[in-house]
C-alpha cells in the first residue's frame, strides 16, 4: 500500500498467511508518515510448512501506539522479518 501523505491503519487488520509449503506474502506499508494506532494490526503469518512473508514499513516517520507490526510461525515454516 502506498500513500502520497499519511497512511493511518486505525483498528483494521492487514494480514497474509502460509498454510502448507508455499510462502507468505509481503506486506509493504510506504508513504511520508505511517501511524498505526486503535487496535491495528499487520501481520504476515506461516500456519504450516511454509515460510510468513515480511512486514516492511517505509517512512521518514513511522509511528505505531496500541498496534501490532509482527510475523510470526505456528508451523515448521520460518517466521519473516519486520
Amino acid at each position: 500500500i502506498t500513500a502520497g501523505g499519511t497512511l493511518a491503519v486505525e483498528g483494521g487488520r492487514l494480514v497474509t498467511s502460509a498454510f502448507d509449503t508455499g510462502r507468505g506474502g509481503d506486506i509493504v506499508l510506504r508513504a511520508p508518515d505511517i501511524a498505526l494506532h486503535g487496535g491495528a494490526s499487520v501481520l504476515a503469518e506461516s500456519r504450516g510448512r511454509g515460510d510468513a512473508g515480511r512486514v516492511i514499513l517505509e517512512g521518514g516517520r513511522v509511528r505505531i501506539a496500541d498496534a501490532t507490526a509482527a510475523s510470526s510461525a505456528s508451523g515448521q515454516g520460518a517466521a519473516g522479518s519486520i
